[in-house]
């Protein structure tokens, strides 16, 4: 038996829930980064201009990070290409500039 066609009400509601738990889980997933990698946070917010374009940066897929997220990147230990990828320079002088720019460690 056919499981009925749902109504866009229905299904427009579905996406609200599921929209309003992927941003909660992001700021959240940002929240975790911003206690364990805090100048890497700090960084990333003041270079994409707040904390809710970090947070959505970290979650999206990158070529520079081989079509992985930020976040499958760090659980991989390759902190030193996102901070590669946030200055465009090697990974050396780019926490040099984080750290002269009064980003913490």
């Amino acid at each position: 038996m056919r499981k009925p066609i749902p109504g866009f009400d229905e299904i427009a509601q579905k996406i609200a829930r599921i929209s309003s738990l992927r941003n909660q889980t992001v700021m959240e997933a940002f929240a975790s980064l911003e206690f364990q990698h805090a100048s890497l946070a700090e960084a990333l917010t003041e270079n994409l201009g707040g904390r809710q374009r970090a947070a959505n940066w970290m979650c999206t897929n990158h070529r520079a990070f081989d079509g992985r997220s930020a976040y499958e990147a760090l659980a991989e230990g390759d902190e030193d290409t996102i901070w590669d990828e946030i200055f465009g320079n090697t990974v050396g002088e780019s926490r040099v500039s984080a750290q002269k720019s009064g980003v913490a460690n």
